[in-house]
């Protein structure tokens, strides 16, 4: 059974695929930068990797800082 998503969680997940879209990656782009498989990656942006563990990397391979992946940018 998969494990329920917190609402943080949720807008973390979708605010890092929200920011991979920006800068034009497609997933596997973004997973190679990272380091990881697609599938990976794919579960990281549904709120099932995300740890602050992982927000450095994350960033590093989105090419942003790791402020940007909390801060909502939209209005």
């Amino acid at each position: 059974m998969p494990r329920k998503v917190s609402p943080l969680v949720r807008k973390l997940a979708s605010r890092i695929r929200e920011l991979r879209r920006a800068k034009g990656l497609t997933v596997e782009e973004a997973a190679g930068r990272y380091g990881c498989s697609r599938r990976w990656w794919v579960s990281l942006e549904q709120g099932q990797n995300v740890s602050v563990d992982t927000l450095g990397r994350i960033a590093k391979a989105l090419g942003v800082r790791a402020t940007d992946l909390l801060v909502d940018a939209r209005p």
